[in-house]
């Protein structure tokens, strides 16, 4: 039977600590085949894991940083604005 094209949930679980969570993603680049092993992914997954792009990585990290940081940024600036006319509308 052909294995899956789809990396399994354990393994999106592990890449998705470590792309949001920098304590995580800096014990891995200093060992990733025991991480990953860790983290009970298989022995084909903690394997291919060792060749990461670790630049890539780090770059994908960055930039879901600042998302997440813009994001947080548009959510307070909305709730600014609607408070901020709730207070206008009751000092009139």
């Amino acid at each position: 039977m052909a294995k899956s094209a789809h990396p399994s949930p354990a393994l999106e679980e592990f890449l998705a600590s470590l792309y949001v969570d920098p304590i995580a993603r800096a014990r891995f680049l200093a060992s990733p085949e025991a991480e990953a092993s860790r983290a009970e992914l298989s022995e084909e997954e903690c394997l291919k894991l060792k060749d990461i792009d670790r630049t890539g990585l780090e770059m994908a990290s960055r930039s879901f940083a600042h998302k997440r940081a813009s994001t947080r940024m548009a959510s307070v600036s909305a709730g600014s604005s609607w408070w901020l006319t709730i207070v206008k509308k009751i000092s009139r």
